[in-house]
């Protein structure tokens, strides 16, 4: 006797859910749940998650893809600090001469929009099963007006949770964020005190950062609790010559053993790209788009051999300590010659699977793999369930062009490329073995 196997649709929505799709999403939910269960960081399961389902590219058909494994929550469009770098942050003042990335990634920022609690909490209850993270992104996360009841729902779920924030605000909410059991937090840390500072345009910022932070080790050591603290470095003009600075002084405040550090490339859109993207693919993903970021940055005084001379440096000073100091994508001579240019380029090996691992929820309910991809919204958590809006017929015809075209001329120094090249490449790696 043979018995039939749940398709795709039977198990991957909610609309077309039957009895063998229970079935096949109580197995799912197992899975994850002993993966959730395993003695290991976090961190290390979010990988594990991230390529079964970039395996899902090859393997399921008509553009499904299995649960994302991130459901960012894009709880407010407000932040209070005023990056020099960042479309978003000017778009305030500059409102009526919005670019793309403003226009695809925020709501008119001169009216206050929140993510209703409400909304929220539907949404963690639908996807508990496959137990995603569940992580507060953007605009500026510790702003949102219930952001402890958010995180409080999610923990009490079981569900791992992560957030996302300038961390200008820590030190205030750093005892609550222990007491639920944040599993991770990820701050914005540009380069020293006066580079950070006059970057992002808030005099003694980086100061509240350092004392937050030690706040926020303090209260987790006084639980016991281990969250997973990061973070990122935007590698601009302005500051591609302090990471070994940024380094040096997070030692000197007894911080480098208490977080890790990334160092990302700029993500930008250049006039070429523009160009190219518009003649040759807007008509395919329906997007058309306008140079963004790279107005603000100019990347081609970002001297390469000096960033892989500072990344050596700090592999030979730090990582080789067993210091998780991460570099995306990896700073080769290759890899830089690519992303530091203005020019509008290919990779062969690159492809965006944004679509198929993560997901954003915008404060009006609209979906997005990702808050500052170019393509349309998905739909609405608003008018469907989240796993018929993220196996939607929207998303999956995304997917399938995606899967055709790869990624798109528009899209080529987006950050999701820059993990893109780094899992081509398996420069992802965990720096104990490197020590080792």
């Amino acid at each position: 006797m043979t018995h039939a196997l749940a398709t795709p649709d039977q198990w991957l929505t909610d609309s077309g859910l039957t009895d063998k799709g229970r079935i096949a999403r109580k197995t799912y939910s197992q899975y994850v749940n002993f993966l959730g269960s395993l003695p290991v960081p976090e961190f290390k399961v979010s990988r594990a998650m991230h390529l079964l389902q970039s395996n899902s590219y090859d393997t399921l058909p008509e553009g499904y893809a299995l649960p994302p494994h991130t459901i960012n929550f894009s709880l407010n469009n407000r932040c209070n600090l005023k990056c020099s770098y960042c479309d978003l942050n000017r778009e305030t003042e500059h409102w009526e001469d919005k670019n793309t990335k403003a226009s695809y990634s925020v709501i008119d920022p001169r009216t206050k929009h929140e993510l209703p609690l409400e909304t929220c909490k539907r949404i963690i209850d639908q996807t508990e099963w496959f137990r995603p993270v569940i992580r507060a992104h953007w605009m500026e996360a510790l702003l949102y007006s219930d952001l402890l009841p958010f995180l409080e729902y999610a923990a009490g779920k079981g569900l791992p949770t992560s957030m996302l924030t300038n961390g200008l605000l820590l030190k205030k909410f750093a005892a609550p964020l222990a007491e639920i059991g944040v599993g991770a937090l990820r701050i914005s840390l540009d380069g020293p005190a006066e580079i950070h500072d006059s970057l992002c345009n808030v005099k003694g910022a980086y100061d509240k950062i350092i004392d937050g932070l030690k706040t926020l080790v303090a209260e987790n050591k006084k639980r016991g609790h281990n969250m997973q603290i990061g973070a990122y470095f935007t590698i601009t003009d302005k500051n591609y010559d302090k990471l070994v600075d940024v380094i040096e002084d997070l030692e000197r405040h007894g911080l480098l053993d208490d977080i890790f550090f990334g160092f990302f490339l700029f993500s930008f859109i250049s006039k070429d790209m523009v160009q190219r993207h518009n003649s040759e693919h807007a008509a395919v993903c329906g997007a058309r788009v306008e140079e963004t970021s790279s107005q603000y940055v100019d990347v081609t005084k970002i001297d390469p051999a000096a960033l892989i001379a500072q990344k050596e440096e700090i592999q030979k000073r730090f990582v080789s300590k067993g210091h998780r100091i991460h570099f995306r994508p990896n700073f080769n001579e290759h890899n830089l010659d690519f992303c530091l240019s203005l020019d509008s380029r290919d990779l062969p090996s690159v492809r965006c699977e944004t679509h198929w691992h993560s997901v954003c929820i915008n404060p009006e309910g609209q979906v997005k793999p990702m808050s500052q991809c170019i393509l349309d919204p998905c739909g609405s958590i608003e008018e469907q369930s989240f796993m018929d809006v993220w196996n939607g017929p929207v998303i999956r015809q995304q997917r399938m062009n995606l899967q055709r075209y790869g990624a798109y001329h528009g899209c080529m120094r987006c950050w999701s490329v820059y993990s893109s090249i780094e899992d081509a490449q398996g420069s992802w790696v965990d720096p104990k073995r490197q020590a080792a």
